[in-house]
C-alpha cells in the first residue's frame, strides 16, 4: 500500500493508488481521524479487475477516471459465479472526486444497494385519498411469493397498510409490487409490474388501474446505516487534532494503519485460497454429478426402448383380438336379427367363426363364450315363440273359416226367411189394392156402407204396414249375417243367382214399395170418405133448405110471397125488411105461377132471395155502426183532449225537475276546486248544503216520475188501448228526459258521496293526528310522573266511578304538562367534583336549558277537538271510556321495519346484547326515548311482544336509518277470514277475559280482503296450532277473534 497525506490549505486530500487488492472501504472518522473500513463480507477488489464480494459472488467495478478522478462504479452483484447466475441487485454509484488544482478531498460513498432493504420510504402521489394512505415509513414485515413483504409503521383509517410481491399464479397481468390493507387481498391502491427482488423506485399506476404517477417515489431507509460524507469541490474538511503533525516522520496512527493494510492483505491471500479450492471442489462434483446423469440417461433410455417393445406387441395383440371380436360380433349381429327362415344358418355360421377365431380372443374367449350362448338363448326362445304363434294363426284361420261357412249357411236361411216375409206383405197388398178400387168405383154406395168398407181397408193396411215393417227390421237385424251368403236367386228373375248385395238391396225396395203402395190405398180411401162426406153434406144442406122453405110456404103454392118472405126475415134473422128492400128482392128473384096466378119467390130461387135478405141486414148494421163510430170518435177526441192537458201537466213537472237536476250538477262539478284551502267544518257544511240541493232534485224527479206514471190511471176503458198508444208516442221524449235525469242525479249523488268521503278522511285523519298528539302528551306526563298504567287511569278517573267521562278527559289535559321536553337519559354520566364553582354550575344549566329548549315541543290541545278524540276512544254505543279500553290504548307499540338488536343496558358501549329483533316483529314501549351522553342517539326501553323480553333499541340511527316506527295496531285483511266471538273456532274455550259458556257455538262475520282490524287483544295460539288475535273492525266496529296466521305452511 502506498498513501500519500499532504496537506492543501485546510483540506485533508487521500489518494488511493491502482494497486492490485484495493478493497472496497466504508470510511468514518473515528477517534479523530479517517481510519479504512471494515471487508464486505468477504472477497478482493481491484480497478478494472474483481470487485468487492457480495453473498458468495464477484462485483465488476469501474477504473479509474482521469485527473486521478475515480470513475462512476456500478455493482452488479451474483448469487453464485463470476457476474453471471443470480439475481441482479438494484445498481447504485458510487461516486469519487479530486481536485487536482484547488485541492480537496473526496470520500467514496456506498448505499450497499446489492441487499435486501429493511426499511423503506415512500413519498408524492397526488391522488387525494391514496397519497394520504400509503406515504410514510415502512418497515420489513416477513415475506410472500419469494420477495420481502413491508408493513407501514402507522395504520390509515383504521387499516394496514402493507406493500408486498404477488407472483404469476393469477396471471401475468396481476404479477408485480402491490400497495394494499392485507397481503393478497381484494383491495389494493397502487401497482407496479416490476418483479425485482426490492419494490421500484417510481413508475407506480396509482389507482392500481389508473395511470402511472411519477410523483410517487419508494426509497430505501435502513435502519443503523451509515450515512455517506461528500465533500464538494472548494470546500475544506478540517481533520482532528491528533492527525496534524509535521511532514518529517512517520507517526504512529500511519504505521498502525500499514500494519493494518498488511493484515487485510495476508487474509485476501488466504481468501483466494479457500476460493480456489472450493472452484476445484465443485468442478469434481459438476463431473460426477454428469457421469451419474449420463448413467441414469442411459438406463432411462434401455428401459424405454423395452417398455416400447412391450407396448408394439401388446398393440398387436390387441388389434388381433379387436378383430376376432369384431368378426364375432357380426356373426352375433346376424343371429340377433335372424327370422325363422335363415335362424338356423345364422346359427350355424356363428358357431364356426366362434371356434375359428378363439385362440386370439386371449383371455376374453371365456366371456365370449358366455355371450354367445346367451345370445343364442335368447334368440332361440324368441324363434320358439314365432312357431308357436304361426300355429296358432294357422289354428285360428281354420277355425274363422269354418264360423265363416256356418255364417254363410245360416246367411241362406235367413235369406229365405225374409223371401217368405215380402211374399205374404205383397200378397196382402194384393187384396188390399182390390177393396181400394172396388170402393173407388162403386157410385151409390152410402155412407154406412162406405164406412164399413173403408175401415176394412185401412185394417188390411194397416196389416201389410205391419208385415212391412216387420220385414225391414227383419232385414236389419240380419243384414251382416245375411251378407255373408256368397249368392241367391230372387223368385221371377231369369238366369243365375245374384250377388247377396244386390238381393238384399232388391228385397229392401220391395218392402218399400210395398209400405208406399199401403199407404196409398189408404189414402184413397180417406179421399173416397171426405167425398161422400162432403156429398151428404151438401144433400143434407139442400134438404134443410127445402124444409126451412116448405116451413114457411104456409099456402103450399110452391112460391113465397111478399108476407110469407117477410115472416122468414123476421123469424130466422130477426130482421125487418123495408118495402123498397122487398120490391127489388121481387123485381130480381120473384116469379109468376099460372097455377095460383100469383107472383112469388120460387124454390129455386130461394137461396138468392136468402142472400139478398142477409145483403139488406148487413147495410141496415152498418149504417148504425157508422153511427155509433161517429159517436166514439166525438167521446174519444174529447178523452184525448184531457189526456193532452195532464200530459202538459207532467211535461211542466219534468222541466222543474231538470233545472233542480242542472243546478245540483253545477254544485257538484267546482266542489274539488272550491274545497281547497277549507277546513274540515266548512267543508262538511258546504257538503250538507249540497246535499241538500241533490235531495231537492231527487224530490222533484221523483215527483215527476210520479205524474208520468200517474198518466195511465182515469184512462176510459172504451178508448184504453187507443189513449194508452196516444200517450206513448206523446210521452215518448218526456220519458226519454226522464229516464236520463236518474243518472245525472246518480253521479251529482256519487261525486258528493266521494267528496263527503274525503272530507270524512280528512276528518278523520285529523282526528287521529289530535289523538296522536294527546297520547304523546298523556305518555310523557306517565314518564314524566312515573306513573303505572293504573295509576295513570286513577288520574284520569277524577270522580272514582271506574270509566272516564268526557269531563274527566278534558279535566285531564287541562292540568297536564303539554310541552313535551327531552327526559334525563340518567345514563351514569359524571357528576360535577364536589366544591364546584356557582359559575361552572351556572354554565352547566344554561347548557341544559338551551339543549332543552332546542328539543321540546310546545302541544296545543283544543277542547274541541279533544271532544272528538274522546268520541274515537268509547266503544260503540257508549259515552265513557272503560279501564280495559284505556290500558289497550295508551300503551305505544312499534314495529320493526329493519333488523336491529336489543341491548341490555341503555348506553349502546360495552352493552350485553340480549338477541335481534326480527322484521315485522311488534314491541311495546317501556319507558323512553332517552338520549345517550355519549353517542346522542335516542334510546327507548321496549318489551317484545313475542318472548316479553326487555331491553334498550335505537329506534333511528345516528345516520338517520330507521329500525323502528309507531304502528303494529292495526292489521289489513290479505285473505277472507271470519270473525268469530269466541277464540276458538269451534266455539268451546273462550278465552278467560271473553266469558262464554262452554261449548256454545257463536256467530261468525266474514271478513273481506282489505278491510282494516284494529287489534284489541295480541296474537296467542290455540290448541290447533292456529294464530288468533281479537280485532276490531274501523267499518262498523265489529269485535271478535280472528286467525292472522294458518296452521298449514304459515297460511
Amino acid at each position: 500500500w502506498a498513501a500519500v497525506l499532504s496537506l492543501r490549505g485546510s483540506c485533508w486530500i487521500r489518494v488511493f493508488p491502482a494497486a492490485r487488492g484495493l478493497t472496497k472501504m466504508r470510511g468514518t472518522w473515528a477517534g479523530g481521524y479517517q481510519q479504512a473500513g471494515a471487508w464486505q463480507q468477504s472477497g478482493y477488489a481491484a480497478p478494472g479487475g474483481y470487485g468487492a464480494h457480495h453473498g458468495g459472488g464477484y462485483a465488476a467495478q469501474g477504473g479509474y477516471g482521469t485527473h486521478g478522478v475515480y470513475g462512476t462504479a456500478t455493482a452488479r452483484v451474483a448469487s453464485a459465479g463470476k457476474g453471471s447466475a443470480g439475481n441482479l441487485w438494484q445498481s447504485n454509484q458510487v461516486r469519487s472526486m479530486t481536485s487536482a488544482g484547488a485541492g480537496g478531498a473526496a470520500v467514496a460513498t456506498s448505499t450497499a444497494g446489492g441487499s435486501v432493504a429493511e426499511g423503506l420510504t415512500v413519498s408524492g402521489c397526488t391522488h387525494s385519498t391514496i397519497g394520504s394512505i400509503v406515504r410514510g415509513h415502512f418497515s420489513r414485515f416477513g415475506e410472500n411469493h419469494g420477495r420481502p413483504t413491508f408493513k407501514k409503521t402507522t395504520q390509515a383509517n383504521g387499516l394496514d397498510v402493507m406493500l408486498y410481491f404477488w407472483d404469476d399464479r393469477d396471471g401475468a397481468a396481476l404479477c408485480g409490487w402491490w400497495f394494499g390493507p392485507k397481503v393478497g387481498g381484494d383491495q389494493v391502491w397502487a401497482f407496479h409490474g416490476n418483479r425485482d427482488l426490492n419494490p421500484p423506485a417510481s413508475g407506480w399506476t396509482v389507482p392500481f388501474n389508473g395511470p402511472i404517477d411519477n410523483t410517487l417515489q419508494v426509497q430505501r431507509s435502513q435502519t443503523g446505516s451509515p450515512q455517506p460524507l461528500i465533500a464538494a469541490q472548494g470546500q475544506h474538511v478540517q481533520p482532528p487534532a491528533m492527525l496534524q503533525r509535521s511532514p518529517m516522520g512517520t507517526s504512529p496512527q500511519q504505521q498502525a494503519l500499514q500494519a493494518a493494510q498488511q493484515a487485510r492483505q495476508q487474509q485476501a491471500e488466504e481468501m483466494r485460497t479457500k476460493q480456489e479450492e472450493m472452484r476445484l471442489k465443485m468442478e469434481e462434483n459438476k463431473r460426477r454429478i454428469e457421469e451419474t446423469n449420463h448413467k441414469r440417461m442411459e438406463e432411462m433410455r434401455k428401459k424405454k426402448e423395452e417398455e416400447d417393445k412391450a407396448r408394439f406387441e401388446a398393440a398387436q395383440k390387441k388389434g388381433v383380438e379387436l378383430r376376432a371380436m369384431n368378426t364375432i360380433r357380426q356373426a352375433q349381429q346376424k343371429v340377433r336379427v335372424a327370422v325363422l327362415q335363415n335362424y338356423d344358418a345364422a346359427r350355424a355360421e356363428l358357431e364356426a367363426v366362434l371356434e375359428r377365431e378363439r385362440p386370439n380372443l386371449n383371455d376374453k374367449a371365456e366371456t365370449i363364450q358366455d355371450e354367445c350362448e346367451t345370445l343364442v338363448g335368447n334368440v332361440q326362445k324368441r324363434i320358439d315363440a314365432v312357431k308357436e304363434q304361426k300355429r296358432k294363426d294357422e289354428g285360428r284361420k281354420q277355425e274363422e273359416v269354418r264360423k265363416r261357412q256356418e255364417q254363410e249357411q245360416r246367411g241362406v236361411e235367413l235369406l229365405a226367411e225374409l223371401k217368405g216375409l215380402v211374399r205374404e206383405v205383397e200378397g196382402k197388398l194384393t187384396k188390399l189394392k182390390e177393396d181400394a178400387d172396388k170402393l173407388s168405383t162403386e157410385v151409390g154406395i152410402n155412407i154406412e156402407e162406405a164406412e164399413a168398407a173403408i175401415k176394412t181397408v185401412v185394417e188390411a193396411s194397416e196389416v201389410a204396414q205391419t208385415l212391412a215393417q216387420g220385414a225391414s227390421e227383419f232385414l236389419h237385424t240380419n243384414h251382416a249375417v245375411m251378407n255373408l251368403a256368397p249368392s241367391f236367386k230372387i223368385d221371377g228373375e231369369d238366369g243365375a243367382a245374384r250377388d247377396t248385395r244386390h238381393v238384399l238391396s232388391a228385397f229392401l225396395q220391395r218392402i218399400g214399395l210395398c209400405k208406399r203402395e199401403a199407404g196409398a190405398a189408404v189414402e184413397k180411401s180417406a179421399k173416397v170418405k171426405t167425398t161422400l162426406l162432403s156429398r151428404a153434406k151438401a144433400q143434407s144442406q139442400v134438404e134443410e133448405i127445402e124444409a126451412v122453405f116448405k116451413r114457411y110456404d104456409k099456402d103450399l103454392d110452391g112460391m113465397l110471397s111478399k108476407r110469407e118472405l117477410v115472416a122468414f126475415a123476421q123469424s130466422e134473422y130477426k130482421f125487418t125488411i123495408l118495402e123498397k128492400t122487398l120490391d127489388l128482392i121481387w123485381e130480381h128473384y120473384a116469379e109468376y105461377s099460372q097455377k095460383f096466378n100469383d107472383t112469388g119467390i120460387p124454390r129455386s130461387k130461394f137461396g138468392l132471395a136468402k142472400c139478398a135478405v142477409g145483403v139488406a141486414r148487413e147495410l141496415e148494421r152498418d149504417a148504425k155502426r157508422r153511427k155509433d163510430a161517429a159517436f166514439r170518435k166525438q167521446r174519444f177526441n174529447e178523452a184525448k183532449a184531457k189526456l193532452m192537458e195532464r200530459i202538459k201537466t207532467a211535461a211542466e213537472s219534468i222541466t222543474e225537475a231538470d233545472q233542480s237536476v242542472s243546478k245540483a250538477e253545477e254544485d257538484v262539478k267546482p266542489l274539488a276546486t272550491r274545497s281547497k284551502g277549507l277546513r274540515v267544518a266548512q267543508m262538511k257544511a258546504l257538503a250538507d248544503e249540497i246535499r241538500g240541493v241533490c235531495n231537492r232534485a231527487r224530490e222533484a224527479v221523483n215527483t215527476a216520475q210520479l205524474k208520468m206514471t200517474g198518466l195511465k190511471d182515469g184512462l176510459e176503458e172504451d178508448f184504453k188501448s187507443e189513449l194508452a198508444s196516444f200517450m206513448s208516442s206523446e210521452t215518448k221524449k218526456h220519458d226519454s228526459r226522464l229516464g236520463r235525469m236518474d243518472g245525472r242525479i246518480n253521479r251529482s249523488v256519487n261525486l258528493l258521496s266521494r267528496f263527503e268521503d274525503e272530507v270524512g278522511k280528512k276528518r278523520t285523519l285529523e282526528v287521529d293526528k289530535v289523538r296522536d298528539s294527546a297520547l304523546r302528551v298523556v305518555r310523557y306526563n306517565q314518564q314524566l310522573k312515573d306513573l303505572s298504567d293504573e295509576e295513570l287511569f286513577s288520574r284520569f278517573d277524577a270522580d272514582g266511578d271506574g270509566v272516564i267521562g268526557e269531563t274527566d278527559f278534558q279535566q285531564f289535559f287541562a292540568g297536564a304538562e303539554c310541552t313535551i321536553r327531552l327526559l334525563p337519559s340518567g345514563d351514569g354520566e359524571a357528576a360535577p367534583a364536589e366544591g364546584a364553582t356557582e359559575e361552572a354550575n351556572s354554565a352547566e344549566q344554561s347548557a341544559d336549558d338551551k339543549k332543552a329548549k332546542e328539543g321540546e315541543e310546545v302541544v296545543e290541545l283544543l277542547p274541541e277537538n279533544l271532544a272528538d278524540v274522546f268520541v274515537t276512544l268509547c266503544q260503540q254505543g257508549e259515552n265513557y271510556v272503560s279501564q280495559e279500553e284505556f290500558l289497550r290504548v295508551v300503551p305505544q307499540y312499534m314495529m320493526v321495519v329493519k333488523q336491529t338488536v336489543m341491548t341490555e343496558d341503555l348506553c349502546i358501549k360495552d352493552s350485553k346484547t340480549l338477541r335481534r329483533l326480527e322484521l315485522d316483529e311488534i314491541v311495546k314501549v317501556v319507558k323512553g326515548p332517552l338520549q345517550e351522553s355519549a353517542t346522542k342517539v335516542m334510546r327507548t326501553l321496549i318489551k317484545a311482544l313475542k318472548d316479553d323480553v326487555e331491553g334498550w333499541v335505537s329506534p333511528t340511527g345516528n345516520a338517520g336509518t330507521i329500525f323502528l316506527k309507531e304502528g303494529g295496531r292495526r292489521f289489513k285483511v290479505m285473505k277472507e277470514t271470519i270473525l268469530t266471538e269466541a277464540f276458538e273456532l269451534d266455539g268451546t274455550a273462550p278465552m278467560a277475559e271473553e266469558g262464554g259458556a262452554p261449548g256454545e257455538v257463536l256467530s261468525k262475520r266474514k271478513l273481506k280482503v282489505g278491510e282494516v282490524l284494529d287489534v284489541l287483544v295480541w296474537p296467542q295460539m290455540d290448541k290447533a296450532g292456529l294464530v288468533r288475535l281479537k280485532v276490531r273492525a274501523l267499518s262498523d266496529k265489529a269485535t271478535g277473534w280472528a286467525t292472522a296466521v294458518g296452521n298449514q305452511a304459515g297460511k
